[in-house]
């Protein structure tokens, strides 16, 4: 259940200052040069590259204020 793996990474997070532990996914920090993130899905949550970074991207050339 989502909600139970959610609550998991916050209370870790609150307790330890570190998301991670018990059997959830690994919440790895971010990182500019990979921009990877964890996603929440129905499939359930993991840590990867940004399913919606071909969309933010395309905004951020957009609206690049240097053009």
């Amino acid at each position: 259940m989502m909600a139970t793996t959610v609550s998991g990474f916050w209370t870790d997070f609150i307790k330890t200052g570190d998301p991670n532990g018990g059997d959830r996914p690994e919440w790895r920090p971010y990182n500019p040069s990979t921009r990877d993130v964890m996603s929440f899905t129905a499939a359930g949550a993991a840590f990867g590259a940004d399913p919606l970074k071909q969309r933010l991207d395309l905004w951020q050339e957009v609206w690049d204020p240097r053009r």
